[in-house]
Protein backbone atom coordinates (compact mmCIF):
# COMPACT_ATOMS: atom_id res chain seq x y z
CA UNK A 1 0.00 0.00 0.00
CA UNK A 2 0.94 3.59 -0.16
CA UNK A 3 -0.17 6.81 1.40
CA UNK A 4 -0.09 8.06 4.96
CA UNK A 5 -2.05 7.62 8.14
CA UNK A 6 -4.39 9.93 10.00
CA UNK A 7 -3.09 9.16 13.51
CA UNK A 8 -0.52 11.68 14.83
CA UNK A 9 1.30 8.72 16.36
CA UNK A 10 1.87 7.38 12.84
CA UNK A 11 2.87 10.74 11.35
CA UNK A 12 5.40 10.31 8.56
CA UNK A 13 4.88 6.55 8.38
CA UNK A 14 4.16 5.18 4.93
CA UNK A 15 1.89 2.20 4.59
CA UNK A 16 3.71 -1.05 3.78
CA UNK A 17 3.90 -1.39 0.02
CA UNK A 18 2.46 -4.75 -1.00
CA UNK A 19 1.91 -4.43 -4.74
CA UNK A 20 3.47 -1.77 -6.96
CA UNK A 21 5.02 1.67 -6.68
CA UNK A 22 2.64 4.55 -7.33
CA UNK A 23 3.24 7.97 -8.80
CA UNK A 24 2.11 11.06 -6.90
CA UNK A 25 -1.27 11.27 -8.61
CA UNK A 26 -1.82 7.50 -8.36
CA UNK A 27 -1.02 7.61 -4.65
CA UNK A 28 -3.51 10.47 -4.23
CA UNK A 29 -6.34 8.54 -5.90
CA UNK A 30 -5.45 5.39 -3.96
CA UNK A 31 -5.40 7.23 -0.64
CA UNK A 32 -8.64 9.12 -1.26
CA UNK A 33 -10.61 6.01 -2.15
CA UNK A 34 -9.12 3.94 0.68
CA UNK A 35 -9.74 6.67 3.24
CA UNK A 36 -13.30 7.19 1.99
CA UNK A 37 -13.92 3.51 2.74
CA UNK A 38 -12.30 3.58 6.20
CA UNK A 39 -14.15 6.80 7.09
CA UNK A 40 -17.42 5.12 5.97
CA UNK A 41 -18.17 7.59 3.21
CA UNK A 42 -18.16 4.81 0.60
CA UNK A 43 -20.15 1.73 1.68
CA UNK A 44 -19.49 -1.83 0.53
CA UNK A 45 -21.17 -2.36 -2.82
CA UNK A 46 -20.77 1.25 -3.98
CA UNK A 47 -19.83 1.49 -7.66
CA UNK A 48 -16.67 3.32 -8.73
CA UNK A 49 -17.24 4.37 -12.36
CA UNK A 50 -13.95 4.75 -14.22
CA UNK A 51 -15.18 7.73 -16.20
CA UNK A 52 -16.22 9.64 -13.11
CA UNK A 53 -12.88 8.96 -11.43
CA UNK A 54 -11.07 10.15 -14.55
CA UNK A 55 -13.08 13.38 -14.53
CA UNK A 56 -12.63 13.98 -10.80
CA UNK A 57 -8.86 13.56 -10.86
CA UNK A 58 -8.25 14.69 -14.46
CA UNK A 59 -6.33 11.53 -15.32
CA UNK A 60 -6.50 8.81 -17.96
CA UNK A 61 -8.30 5.49 -17.65
CA UNK A 62 -4.91 3.77 -17.57
CA UNK A 63 -4.05 5.54 -14.32
CA UNK A 64 -7.45 4.80 -12.77
CA UNK A 65 -7.30 1.12 -13.76
CA UNK A 66 -3.85 0.70 -12.24
CA UNK A 67 -5.06 2.12 -8.92
CA UNK A 68 -8.22 0.01 -8.97
CA UNK A 69 -6.18 -3.16 -9.58
CA UNK A 70 -3.98 -2.38 -6.58
CA UNK A 71 -7.02 -1.64 -4.43
CA UNK A 72 -8.48 -4.98 -5.49
CA UNK A 73 -5.32 -6.77 -4.36
CA UNK A 74 -5.57 -4.97 -1.02
CA UNK A 75 -9.18 -6.04 -0.45
CA UNK A 76 -10.67 -2.56 -0.84
CA UNK A 77 -12.27 -2.97 -4.28
CA UNK A 78 -13.89 -5.82 -6.20
CA UNK A 79 -13.50 -6.02 -9.99
CA UNK A 80 -16.02 -8.56 -11.29
CA UNK A 81 -15.54 -9.23 -15.04
CA UNK A 82 -17.40 -6.84 -17.33
CA UNK A 83 -19.15 -5.10 -14.44
CA UNK A 84 -16.73 -2.37 -13.41
CA UNK A 85 -15.36 -1.60 -9.95
CA UNK A 86 -17.21 -1.80 -6.63
CA UNK A 87 -16.25 -1.37 -3.01
CA UNK A 88 -15.72 -4.94 -1.84
CA UNK A 89 -18.49 -6.58 0.19
CA UNK A 90 -17.13 -9.33 2.47
CA UNK A 91 -19.16 -12.33 3.52
CA UNK A 92 -20.05 -13.01 7.14
CA UNK A 93 -17.40 -15.76 7.23
CA UNK A 94 -14.71 -13.41 5.91
CA UNK A 95 -15.55 -10.84 8.60
CA UNK A 96 -15.44 -13.45 11.36
CA UNK A 97 -12.11 -14.77 10.06
CA UNK A 98 -10.71 -11.23 9.95
CA UNK A 99 -11.59 -10.81 13.63
CA UNK A 100 -9.86 -14.12 14.45
CA UNK A 101 -6.68 -13.04 12.68
CA UNK A 102 -6.84 -9.65 14.40
CA UNK A 103 -6.90 -11.41 17.78
CA UNK A 104 -3.80 -13.40 16.91
CA UNK A 105 -1.73 -10.60 15.38
CA UNK A 106 -2.68 -7.84 17.82
CA UNK A 107 -2.47 -10.19 20.80
CA UNK A 108 1.07 -11.19 19.94
CA UNK A 109 1.98 -7.55 19.36
CA UNK A 110 0.88 -6.35 22.80
CA UNK A 111 2.80 -9.16 24.52
CA UNK A 112 5.98 -8.17 22.68
CA UNK A 113 5.49 -4.47 23.40
CA UNK A 114 4.92 -5.20 27.09
CA UNK A 115 8.19 -7.15 27.16
CA UNK A 116 10.28 -4.32 25.72
CA UNK A 117 12.82 -2.28 27.70
CA UNK A 118 11.38 0.32 30.06
CA UNK A 119 12.52 3.27 27.94
CA UNK A 120 10.93 1.72 24.85
CA UNK A 121 7.71 1.07 26.75
CA UNK A 122 7.63 4.71 27.88
CA UNK A 123 8.10 5.93 24.29
CA UNK A 124 5.37 3.59 23.02
CA UNK A 125 3.05 4.66 25.84
CA UNK A 126 3.40 8.32 24.81
CA UNK A 127 2.64 7.50 21.17
CA UNK A 128 -0.39 5.40 22.05
CA UNK A 129 -1.71 8.10 24.37
CA UNK A 130 -1.26 10.65 21.60
CA UNK A 131 -3.29 8.44 19.28
CA UNK A 132 -6.08 8.04 21.83
CA UNK A 133 -6.22 11.78 22.34
CA UNK A 134 -6.75 12.38 18.63
CA UNK A 135 -9.35 9.62 18.48
CA UNK A 136 -11.27 11.03 21.42
CA UNK A 137 -11.25 14.49 19.83
CA UNK A 138 -12.68 13.11 16.58
CA UNK A 139 -15.36 11.22 18.49
CA UNK A 140 -16.40 14.34 20.42
CA UNK A 141 -16.70 16.23 17.13
CA UNK A 142 -18.75 13.44 15.61
CA UNK A 143 -16.27 13.15 12.76
CA UNK A 144 -16.34 10.07 10.54
CA UNK A 145 -12.55 10.00 10.81
CA UNK A 146 -12.97 8.46 14.27
CA UNK A 147 -13.69 5.18 12.48
CA UNK A 148 -10.35 5.28 10.69
CA UNK A 149 -8.50 6.13 13.91
CA UNK A 150 -10.12 3.16 15.66
CA UNK A 151 -8.73 0.93 12.92
CA UNK A 152 -5.31 2.62 13.06
CA UNK A 153 -4.95 1.76 16.76
CA UNK A 154 -4.36 -1.84 15.70
CA UNK A 155 -2.00 -0.70 12.96
CA UNK A 156 -0.02 1.24 15.56
CA UNK A 157 0.33 -1.82 17.79
CA UNK A 158 1.95 -3.81 15.00
CA UNK A 159 4.00 -0.88 13.66
CA UNK A 160 5.55 -0.26 17.09
CA UNK A 161 6.60 -3.91 17.16
CA UNK A 162 8.65 -3.39 14.01
CA UNK A 163 7.53 -6.52 12.14
CA UNK A 164 6.73 -5.32 8.63
CA UNK A 165 5.29 -8.66 7.51
CA UNK A 166 2.75 -8.63 10.35
CA UNK A 167 2.08 -4.99 9.54
CA UNK A 168 1.15 -5.91 5.96
CA UNK A 169 -1.09 -8.77 7.12
CA UNK A 170 -2.75 -6.50 9.65
CA UNK A 171 -3.54 -3.90 6.99
CA UNK A 172 -5.44 -6.42 4.85
CA UNK A 173 -7.30 -7.80 7.87
CA UNK A 174 -8.32 -4.33 9.04
CA UNK A 175 -9.74 -3.41 5.63
CA UNK A 176 -11.99 -6.49 5.84
CA UNK A 177 -13.00 -5.55 9.38
CA UNK A 178 -13.75 -1.98 8.31
CA UNK A 179 -16.08 -3.26 5.57
CA UNK A 180 -17.81 -5.47 8.14
CA UNK A 181 -18.22 -2.67 10.67
CA UNK A 182 -19.76 -0.42 8.02
CA UNK A 183 -22.23 -3.11 7.03
CA UNK A 184 -23.23 -4.62 10.35
CA UNK A 185 -22.14 -2.50 13.32
CA UNK A 186 -25.20 -1.18 15.14
CA UNK A 187 -23.52 0.12 18.30
CA UNK A 188 -20.99 2.96 18.24
CA UNK A 189 -18.20 2.16 20.70
CA UNK A 190 -16.15 4.50 22.88
CA UNK A 191 -12.93 2.95 21.61
CA UNK A 192 -10.56 4.94 23.81
CA UNK A 193 -12.21 3.52 26.95
CA UNK A 194 -11.38 -0.01 25.78
CA UNK A 195 -7.91 0.89 24.52
CA UNK A 196 -6.70 2.60 27.70
CA UNK A 197 -6.43 -0.59 29.85
CA UNK A 198 -4.38 -2.19 27.07
CA UNK A 199 -2.04 0.81 26.90
CA UNK A 200 -1.62 1.04 30.68
CA UNK A 201 -0.83 -2.66 31.07
CA UNK A 202 1.78 -2.55 28.29
CA UNK A 203 3.37 0.50 29.89
CA UNK A 204 3.75 -1.46 33.14
CA UNK A 205 5.25 -4.43 31.32
CA UNK A 206 2.26 -6.66 32.13
CA UNK A 207 1.81 -8.59 28.91
CA UNK A 208 -0.80 -11.01 30.26
CA UNK A 209 -3.11 -8.25 31.45
CA UNK A 210 -2.59 -6.28 28.23
CA UNK A 211 -3.48 -9.32 26.13
CA UNK A 212 -6.55 -10.01 28.26
CA UNK A 213 -7.76 -6.40 27.95
CA UNK A 214 -7.16 -6.48 24.20
CA UNK A 215 -9.09 -9.72 23.81
CA UNK A 216 -12.01 -8.16 25.70
CA UNK A 217 -11.85 -5.10 23.44
CA UNK A 218 -11.89 -7.15 20.24
CA UNK A 219 -14.70 -9.26 21.70
CA UNK A 220 -16.73 -6.09 22.25
CA UNK A 221 -16.13 -5.08 18.62
CA UNK A 222 -17.31 -8.52 17.47
CA UNK A 223 -20.40 -8.32 19.70
CA UNK A 224 -21.32 -4.93 18.20
CA UNK A 225 -21.96 -6.59 14.83
CA UNK A 226 -25.51 -7.61 14.02
CA UNK A 227 -25.58 -10.07 11.14
CA UNK A 228 -28.90 -10.73 9.38
CA UNK A 229 -30.45 -14.03 10.44
CA UNK A 230 -31.27 -15.15 6.90
CA UNK A 231 -28.16 -13.88 5.17
CA UNK A 232 -27.82 -16.89 2.85
CA UNK A 233 -31.43 -17.01 1.69
CA UNK A 234 -31.79 -15.36 -1.68
CA UNK A 235 -35.40 -14.60 -2.65
CA UNK A 236 -36.56 -14.47 -6.27
CA UNK A 237 -36.64 -10.69 -6.59
CA UNK A 238 -38.39 -10.79 -9.95
CA UNK A 239 -41.39 -12.53 -8.41
CA UNK A 240 -41.43 -10.44 -5.24
CA UNK A 241 -41.09 -7.10 -7.02
CA UNK A 242 -43.19 -8.20 -9.99
CA UNK A 243 -40.60 -7.08 -12.51
CA UNK A 244 -40.93 -8.72 -15.91
CA UNK A 245 -38.00 -9.74 -18.07
CA UNK A 246 -38.49 -6.74 -20.32
CA UNK A 247 -38.46 -4.36 -17.37
CA UNK A 248 -35.33 -5.74 -15.72
CA UNK A 249 -32.66 -4.06 -17.92
CA UNK A 250 -34.18 -0.62 -17.36
CA UNK A 251 -34.40 -1.25 -13.61
CA UNK A 252 -30.79 -2.38 -13.50
CA UNK A 253 -29.61 0.62 -15.47
CA UNK A 254 -31.47 2.95 -13.11
CA UNK A 255 -29.98 1.31 -10.01
CA UNK A 256 -26.47 1.38 -11.48
CA UNK A 257 -26.88 5.06 -12.26
CA UNK A 258 -28.06 5.74 -8.70
CA UNK A 259 -25.08 3.89 -7.20
CA UNK A 260 -22.68 5.73 -9.48
CA UNK A 261 -24.18 9.07 -8.51
CA UNK A 262 -23.94 8.18 -4.80
CA UNK A 263 -20.26 7.35 -5.23
CA UNK A 264 -19.47 10.60 -6.99
CA UNK A 265 -21.24 12.61 -4.29
CA UNK A 266 -19.36 10.74 -1.54
CA UNK A 267 -16.02 11.48 -3.16
CA UNK A 268 -16.91 15.12 -3.80
CA UNK A 269 -17.99 15.54 -0.17
CA UNK A 270 -14.47 14.71 0.94
CA UNK A 271 -13.18 17.80 -0.90
CA UNK A 272 -10.84 15.84 -3.13
CA UNK A 273 -7.69 17.78 -3.86
CA UNK A 274 -6.49 18.30 -7.40
CA UNK A 275 -3.30 20.18 -6.58
CA UNK A 276 -0.91 17.23 -6.67
CA UNK A 277 1.26 18.83 -9.34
Amino acid sequence: MTGHYLSPALAGQSMPLTTAALSTVEALIHGQIRNAVLDRHLPPGAKLPEGDLCDLFQVSRTVVRKVLLILEQEGVVALPPNRGAFIWTPSRLEIVEAIDVLRLVAGESVKRLAGARKDVRCRNHRLLQRHCGAQQEMAERGSREQHRLAIEFFVLLVQLGGNRTLWTIQERVLVSLSHGLHLFQRVLLAHDAFQQPVIDAMGKGDGATAAQALDAYIGTIADSLRFPENEDRRPHLGMILQVGEGDAPALHRTRRAEKAADTVEALKSMALRKDWA
